[in-house]
């Protein structure tokens, strides 16, 4: 829920004059949202979808992507305060450099690494 206060006394701009409130989102509203968020995201992925670490489907089983993927290590300060220990997060980056040719197109059983 958002209010927003109104300030339409011209003579008193500094005063509250009255106040308006957004409906609270409704169950319905909330999956609705949640949907749209799913389907936008395999828009973007055309329609593949996420890995589980994250990545589109496409770069991240994509077999050209061997040896161009880094891992660094970062101490989450705020973890380790609620775990009581040291917790630590890895981040992949791309390192393909720029101007690198694109991928060549993504296809199951093609462009990717089976286990034998």
């Amino acid at each position: 829920m958002v209010t927003t206060f109104l300030y339409d006394d011209p003579e008193h701009p500094d005063r509250q004059t009255g106040s308006t409130t957004t409906a609270a989102y409704t169950s319905s509203d909330q999956l609705l949202l949640m949907a749209l968020d799913m389907w936008e995201r395999q828009q973007q992925t055309h329609g593949r979808g996420t890995c589980a670490c994250g990545w589109p489907i496409e770069i991240a089983w994509h077999s050209e992507m061997n040896g161009w993927l880094e891992t660094k290590d970062y101490l989450c300060e705020v973890c380790t305060v609620r775990k009581g220990e040291e917790v630590w997060h890895t981040i992949v980056r791309d390192t393909r450099p720029p101007g690198h040719p694109e991928l060549p197109p993504f296809e199951f059983g093609k462009t990717t690494t089976e286990r034998d």
